[in-house]
């Protein structure tokens, strides 16, 4: 599984929210162990982030995306781990 998502809430077929809904469906089933879920957007609105928690998303990111709040976020939603060793 992966460590975190970062989902692209509006994706051709099956938006974000819908596959983030899926996702959580199979982490309460356990097909899949937890893992966050952080929503990647260009849609910057009160009802859209209310929309992806709702989903089940964990964070939320508008683009274009600052790479400082992207590195916060994944601190936030990311549990601490020690360095890999190179």
């Amino acid at each position: 599984p992966p460590d975190m998502v970062l989902m692209d809430v509006d994706m051709p077929v099956m938006d974000g929210l819908e596959a983030s809904e899926h996702l959580r469906a199979l982490q309460r089933i356990g097909t899949l162990p937890p893992f966050p879920i952080v929503a990647s957007t260009a849609g910057d609105s009160d009802s859209r982030r209310d929309a992806c928690r709702h989903a089940g998303m964990d964070g939320y990111l508008s683009k274009p995306m600052d790479m400082q709040a992207l590195a916060d976020e994944l601190h936030r939603v990311l549990p601490a781990r020690p360095s890999a060793e190179l």
